[in-house]
């Protein structure tokens, strides 16, 4: 049941994120990482509004996690993000 409702959470903070409420969506992601830490979706959402919100150090631990977590996609991702910074 948890990464069903983490999922749900992530659909949450791509909502809040696109109203512009930062803080919001970053509560839904952090709180769907807790519920399943191996959502790479949770995680990349999560350090791509922290990178948006020029927090890229604070990003950096969830970028790597999509990476470790073999989501060839999301890691590719989560690749050029820590490159460019953004």
């Amino acid at each position: 049941l948890q990464p069903r409702v983490a999922s749900l959470y992530v659909t949450r903070g791509a909502v809040q994120a696109a109203l512009a409420h930062n803080e919001a969506a970053l509560q839904d992601y952090e709180h769907a990482v807790q519920l399943a830490p191996d959502n790479a979706k949770a995680q990349l959402s999560k350090g791509m509004l922290l990178i948006g919100l020029n927090r890229r150090k604070e990003a950096m631990p969830a970028l790597q996690i999509v990476c470790r977590l073999n989501q060839d996609a999301a890691c590719a991702k989560a690749r050029q993000l820590m490159a460019s910074g953004g």
